[in-house]
């Protein structure tokens, strides 16, 4: 296999029947637990400060969260648009797909990873630590723990860059407009691209 003509990801893993699969609410039970635990952690013992202080903003937390569902659910529309018609992204779709393959998750259950995600990471990500670290580092951070660091194939490669990216977006959202902005967008981008990758996912087979 080369980097300029990798072969594609075989599709096979079997669909898991939505509902009866106990895997996306664990995901997004584990995800709120863990990050939110590290974050609490973080700032009142290693920071020192209350966790208030996290959403402070001059922008209301309603307009916020209106502006973070229109950006996020317009920008995952826009990527899988780009994911499905660039050649370049096919190696990202495939794995996007084994995914969705593995978890199926129902309408429901994409809803509850998809706000689980937008609470905890945003809150540790960029409440937390892109104040301390800056967005660059934070956003490295970011995508090596959803891909890894061992980014030696191109698949994973293109991986982490696609989630680093989108990283980058939420923090300048954070920067500008405040954290609930950011986890309102990282919510609509997660429930957006999950809905469209399992409708795309089940119309190939």
């Amino acid at each position: 296999m080369t980097e300029n003509n990798p072969d594609p990801i075989p599709l096979t893993s079997p669909i898991r029947k939505p509902g009866g699969n106990r895997l996306p609410d664990i995901l997004a039970a584990l995800t709120v637990l863990i990050f939110t635990s590290v974050a609490v952690l973080l700032q009142l013992f290693w920071i020192g400060r209350p966790l208030r202080e996290l959403f402070s903003s001059e922008m209301s937390g309603i307009l916020q969260a209106v502006i973070g569902v229109a950006t996020g659910s317009l920008i995952a529309e826009i990527t899988f648009l780009s994911m499905k018609s660039s050649k370049k992204f096919s190696r990202v779709k495939d794995i996007s797909y084994e995914m969705i393959k593995l978890l199926n998750p129902s309408l429901r259950q994409a809803g509850f990873i998809a706000l689980a995600a937008g609470w905890g990471e945003e809150l540790l990500f960029r409440g937390v630590l892109q104040p301390r670290i800056g967005n660059v580092l934070a956003s490295i951070l970011f995508a090596g723990i959803h891909v890894g660091f061992n980014v030696k194939d191109v698949a994973k490669r293109h991986y982490f860059v696609s989630v680093f990216i989108v990283s980058i977006g939420l923090g300048a959202i954070y920067h500008f407009l405040g954290l609930i902005a950011a986890m309102t967008a990282h919510a609509s981008w997660d429930f957006v691209m999950l809905i469209n990758v399992k409708r795309d996912c089940r119309s190939r087979n």
